[in-house]
């Protein structure tokens, strides 16, 4: 199975190929917030790896874990934490199946704009101090183009 460092080298690698993706199709904002949330998922699963040694494939399996209102819960992360994890995972859904996770007219499509990427942003950053401050690990700064980002204090993105 995958180790921490494996999955912490994926989102890593991922990191770079959203940085790409956004250079080079930048009105691709379903595949670059899909591939955010990839990031999250393999930051995730390194925590769960390295602190209880479990290897999950489903992503209820990965929510359930880090889930901090779940009673004694050695992986749970911080509810701030959770929170980014639960926005940015309906985001994605959003943009794969086209579907508002949260209550909509599912008679019509619901597409994914620079402002869902630039919420998912938001939450990928959230997450990656949460974990870079948790095993003390810094991330290579990536450099995107999102016009709704240019306020926003970043830490491990640079908004051009």
């Amino acid at each position: 199975m995958a180790s921490f460092d494996d999955h912490w080298e994926q989102a890593c690698k991922n990191l770079r190929v959203l940085e790409s993706v956004n250079r080079n199709t930048p009105d691709s904002w379903d595949w670059q917030l899909t591939i955010a949330y990839y990031c999250v998922i393999h930051l995730s699963n390194a925590h769960i790896a390295h602190v209880i040694n479990q290897h999950y494939r489903t992503h209820a399996e990965v929510g359930k874990a880090l889930n901090p209102y779940v009673p004694v819960n050695p992986s749970a992360i911080s509810p701030d934490a959770y929170g980014a994890y639960q926005q940015i995972q309906n985001l994605s859904r959003r943009s794969r199946y086209l579907c508002d996770v949260i209550g909509s007219d599912d008679t019509r499509a619901s597409f994914t704009s620079d402002k869902h990427f630039a919420k998912a942003i938001r939450n990928l950053n959230t997450l990656q101090i949460f974990y870079s401050n948790r095993y003390n690990k810094l991330f290579t700064p990536i450099t995107l183009d999102c016009p709704r980002l240019k306020q926003d204090p970043l830490q491990f993105i640079v908004i051009k």
